[in-house]
Formats: C-alpha cells, sequence, structure tokens
C-alpha cells in the first residue's frame, strides 16, 4: 500500500496515517505545505477561482495587458460625464449614450438619439437607415430614405444662382405670424399665363386669365381732357357686367400743351393722394397713390410732354357694379391736360 496519496488540483504528496514512516512523512507534509504558500490558482495551482468568489472593492490593474475573450462590456450608466482629474482615456456610458474620455479630459460623446454622432461640421443623426446627405457638384442631396427626399426644418433661407458673388433673394416668414400654416404648391405648371391664388388651407392653383376683357365706357379713352381747376374730377368709369374675380388696372396720364407746341410755362403738377381713388356703386376702393406721376420744369421740346402712373390689383364682385376712376390734381401755371385708362379682366369665378 502506497504511503502517500497525489491531491487532484496541486498534486500535493500528502502521508497516509499509519503507513507513511518518518522522516518521509515530515518531508511529505513540508512539500505540501511549501505547495500551498506558492499556489497561485493557474492549472495545477489549485482550483481556478470562480465568479462568486471574487469580490472587487478596488480598481482592477491589468498591468499593460489585454482583456480577451469578451462577449461584452456592459457599464453602470454615470449620471453626467465624467470629470475626474483621473478620468482620462477611458469609455463609459453617460445617461443612455457612449462616451469617451481623450488624454486631455475632453468628453466627447460617441452616441446620440440611437446612432452615432458625428464629428464637429458633421450632421448629427447620421447614419440612420439608409438616411444620407451628399455633395456632388454642385449639389448637395438630403434623403430620409434611398431615393426619398427627406423633410428639412430651418430658419430664413437665403437663395442665390449658383455663381461667385451671385446677388440673393431673402424668404422669411412674417415677424407678426403668430400660428403655423402650410403653403403647397401646384402640381404642375398651367398651360397658359395665370395667377396663382391660395385657399384657406395653403393649397395654390393656378387661375387662368380670362378671355373677355372690359374696357372702359365713357369719354376720355384717346383723348384728353381739358383741366380748368383742381377739383376732384371723373376721369373714368367702367362697368362690371357680373360677379366675378376681376384684374383691374386703371391708369392716369398728364400732359402739357400737345403734339406740335412748346409749353409756355413750367408744368408744375403734384397728385393728391387725398382724392385718387376708385368708387363703385356700393362703396369705395383703397386709395390709389399716383404721386409717381408728378411733373416738374418741362420748357423744352416740342408739346406732348407727359407723366403717367398705373395700378394693378384683384377684385371680387359679388355682383354687377359701375367702378369710377377718380382723380384730383393740383397745378401752377397753365393747367395740364388728363385722361384715364381702365380695363378688367375676368380671371375666375
Amino acid at each position: 500500500m502506497a504511503n502517500i496519496t497525489v491531491s487532484p488540483n496541486m498534486n500535493l504528496p500528502i502521508p497516509v496515517p499509519g503507513q507513511d514512516p518518518g522522516p518521509d512523512w515530515a518531508n511529505n507534509i513540508v512539500a505540501c505545505l511549501n505547495a500551498i504558500d506558492s499556489h497561485n490558482h493557474s492549472p495545477n495551482q489549485g482550483v481556478q477561482i470562480q465568479p462568486d468568489g471574487i469580490s472587487i472593492t478596488a480598481d482592477l490593474p491589468y498591468n499593460d495587458n489585454n482583456a480577451t475573450a469578451l462577449r461584452s462590456v456592459r457599464f453602470n450608466a454615470q449620471t453626467a460625464p465624467l470629470a475626474g482629474a483621473s478620468d482620462i482615456g477611458c469609455l463609459y456610458e453617460s445617461g443612455v449614450d457612449l462616451y469617451y474620455n481623450d488624454g486631455n479630459g475632453n468628453q466627447v460623446r460617441i452616441t446620440q438619439s440611437g446612432s452615432v454622432t458625428g464629428a464637429t461640421g458633421t450632421i448629427t443623426g447620421l447614419p440612420s437607415g439608409t438616411a444620407s446627405a451628399s455633395f456632388s457638384n454642385p449639389t448637395f442631396t438630403f434623403e430620409s430614405a434611398t431615393n426619398t427626399p427627406a423633410v428639412i426644418s430651418a430658419g430664413p433661407y437665403t437663395m442665390g444662382r449658383n455663381a461667385a458673388g451671385s446677388n440673393v433673394i431673402n424668404f422669411s416668414p412674417s415677424s407678426s405670424q403668430v400660428v403655423d400654416y402650410n403653403f403647397v404648391y401646384p402640381p404642375a405648371l398651367p398651360s397658359s399665363n395665370s395667377f396663382l391664388s391660395i385657399n384657406n388651407v395653403g393649397n395654390a392653383s393656378f387661375v387662368a386669365l380670362g378671355s373677355t376683357v372690359f374696357g372702359p365706357a365713357n369719354k376720355n379713352t384717346n383723348g384728353f381732357l381739358s383741366l380748368t381747376s383742381a377739383t376732384p374730377f371723373n376721369l373714368q368709369f367702367l362697368d362690371i357686367p357680373a360677379a366675378g374675380i376681376y384684374l383691374i388696372t386703371a391708369q392716369v396720364q398728364l400732359k402739357m400743351g400737345d403734339n406740335s407746341t412748346n409749353p409756355s410755362t413750367d408744368l408744375d403738377f403734384t397728385v393728391s393722394s387725398a382724392n385718387n381713388n376708385i368708387t363703385g356703386l356700393i362703396g369705395g376702393f383703397a386709395c390709389i397713390d399716383f404721386n409717381s406721376i408728378e411733373g416738374q420744369n418741362a420748357t423744352s421740346g416740342l408739346g406732348n410732354y407727359t407723366r403717367s402712373g398705373s395700378l394693378m390689383f384683384t377684385y371680387q364682385a359679388i355682383a354687377a357694379i359701375r367702378l369710377y376712376l377718380n382723380c384730383q390734381i393740383t397745378f401752377t401755371g397753365t393747367a395740364p391736360k388728363a385722361r384715364g385708362g381702365f380695363q378688367a379682366a375676368l380671371i375666375g369665378a
């Protein structure tokens, strides 16, 4: 019968009581104790330590070695990015996102809103599915998915030509806007010259110009009316035959002299905006400012020295109506002559 048994985990020569004589018994005890003293739980150096046998209460150094064969690394989420003096060169989770503190202590956010964040100057949130932002000279393209244009939310927009030093057009909402609203473009261009109309939900559509044009119905269509005073007078009237939406064009023209003689004195006239208006049998319209036809110092050249001013606007008639073009002219020197033009085109029902 053997005097010793060999232990399975550390190969210890354990003496068998009553069998191992001295001094072998003592030598085997000493060998066992020395092996126990130097064991490190590596193979044949004791039972390997299981997770239940470990309680880590301080930082665990790897002595410049790698952590290998990890399935995953799971962090305890921090309430805020780490900012301690020793928190450099470290990877961690803050809130629900991944961070890395570089060697200078910069807190670099790696993820945001479920995707990888971009570096400074790139677009946060990309990549996300097949969404993309790309540039192919000279066009930037933004897509929310493959071949799907993305929705863009922005402030005032500046548009210019694709050329160096181009002048630009600025698009901006009104500073007094108090509610959101839509503006939806028509689905296609019109087949002929048309007006753009917008309904109360923001849908735009083209309204074709009507084929019927209504012209003036009384004096001064072709000739000028000689003025003798500065009192208000009616230059023209126009009969709107039925309800509808009309494009109204009104014009006032003044001249000094005629086609064969020079003006005898300086022509100096202004238009009194207080009495310039278009009125109808059912009421008046906003004042028309004809001050752009102010004339001055026409002392040379043949006659027919003229100045004119015009106004174009839309008017919705609820029934047949007669419109009047009224004007008052203040002048010095020889009285000028005046005539008025008036026209309406039906553009919609």
